[in-house]
């Protein structure tokens, strides 16, 4: 099963949370990102009442497939759970967003469009390169295109660059060999 357009949706104490990978159209929006420290809390608190959901994030991140633990490996699976997700989204490989507008919620492919971004504002951004597992991808040079402005980059042996001075309106990243 694939789960490159996927989106977990998971309880907040006042709002819904989601669960997004980092080239989500959701994800995009940074001002809609939820700080890591109340991930980090709410994370504690999803262990225990949405392990379901989280066990099938685990699963997009290449775990074991949801329903394959044992009654034994599910007493100390729970930490390692929590860490795996924990450290996909300390390093960004996915993002925990609030409330997504209704076009975004609709589509799992994005194609939102978001009020508090302010078109033709460059900012930063990090480039990811992952394989179709969602794995990240060493050292991949890709060309960023935004605007009429065209670079040529590689990501670090983590998988991720930054850039910086980006149109996100007009940006276009593709992948060299």
């Amino acid at each position: 099963m694939s789960h490159l357009n996927s989106q977990w949706t998971l309880p907040g104490p006042s709002s819904t949370y989601h669960v997004v990978w980092w080239y989500a159209e959701a994800a995009k929006d940074t001002s809609r990102h939820v700080p890591m420290g109340t991930v980090q809390s709410l994370l504690r608190k999803w262990l225990v009442s949405c392990r379901l959901t989280l066990r099938s994030i685990d699963e997009a991140l290449g775990g074991a497939p949801v329903g394959s633990a044992t009654r034994l490996e599910r007493a100390w699976d729970v930490e390692q759970l929590g860490n795996r997700i924990a450290e996909a989204l300390r390093s960004g490989r996915m993002v925990v967003v609030g409330e997504l507008p209704a076009d975004a919620s609709r589509s799992s492919t994005g194609g939102a469009s978001h009020e508090s971004r302010t078109p033709g504002k460059p900012k930063a951004v990090t480039v990811m390169v992952v394989d179709e597992a969602g794995n990240l991808v060493p050292d991949a040079r890709y060309r960023l295109k935004t605007g009429s402005s065209l670079r040529e980059g590689a990501v670090n042996s983590q998988g991720q660059a930054r850039e910086s001075n980006v149109d996100l309106d007009k940006l276009e990243i593709t992948l060299l060999k």
